[in-house]
């Protein structure tokens, strides 16, 4: 079992990619974030907090990078990681409203709506222009590239913070050592072994002694030992 705070909020969208079975979007709060699974040391792309709440999300079934983020004051950013990460490439005026949910289907090979309900009851249908609903070249190819990248930058960051980790538990160990202060220490498995071994030769060399003073065992034999 794994979990982590992924947004600063109620979740109100957890959406997979139709293109990337591994990705997802999370949203709530004023954040949203796309998260990888298996991924466990961050968001691929995480935003800061946002002037507005995050309402809903959902993804382009067309273009692989673009995604829709509804918001409390009406409005949508549509986000194009093909473009842009850092903001939204477009951000569009729907209502006076709190926007509660978002839905985007094809109509046809040239028509694709957008529908966007809002808090007063009113559902409002909206045509994707053409450049968000149509894939540009090698989109596919870049963005699998893009979060490839991210994981990869995800898993550095995750080794060098347990470097840095490790760097400090030492230093606080030689600090305890020069002030006479031993921390305890964890034996591993094999040094738990080797100690047991030696503990059980000692044992059994003390036996022959014994035995052989008794008169149980030849002088010339060697004692035994466990190698």
């Amino acid at each position: 079992a794994w979990y982590s705070s992924v947004v600063d909020g109620p979740v109100v969208a957890l959406k997979r990619s139709p293109f990337f079975k591994d990705i997802v979007l999370v949203a709530g709060g004023w954040t949203f974030s796309l998260w990888r699974e298996k991924v466990h040391s961050g968001a691929l792309l995480h935003t800061s907090s946002m002037k507005e709440k995050v309402t809903d999300a959902e993804w382009s079934p067309t273009r692989s990078g673009v995604f829709f983020i509804s918001k409390q004051n009406g409005s949508i950013d549509i986000w194009d990681v093909v473009d842009r990460t850092h903001a939204p490439s477009l951000t569009q005026s729907i209502s006076s409203s709190s926007i509660t949910y978002l839905s985007i289907k094809n109509i046809s090979s040239k028509q694709q709506l957008l529908a966007a309900a809002d808090s007063n009851g009113t559902l409002h249908i909206l045509e994707v222009p053409w450049a968000l609903r149509q894939p540009v070249n090698q989109e596919f190819q870049v963005v699998t590239s893009y979060f490839d990248r991210e994981t990869e930058r995800r898993e550095f960051v995750k080794k060098r913070w347990d470097i840095r980790e490790e760097e400090k538990r030492e230093k606080e160990r030689l600090a305890a050592l020069k002030a006479g202060i031993a921390p305890a220490h964890n034996p591993s498995q094999e040094e738990i072994d080797i100690r047991m071994k030696n503990e059980y030769n000692e044992f059994i060399q003390f036996e022959y002694h014994i035995l052989r003073e008794m008169g149980l065992r030849d002088e010339n034999e060697a004692p035994p030992v466990q190698q």
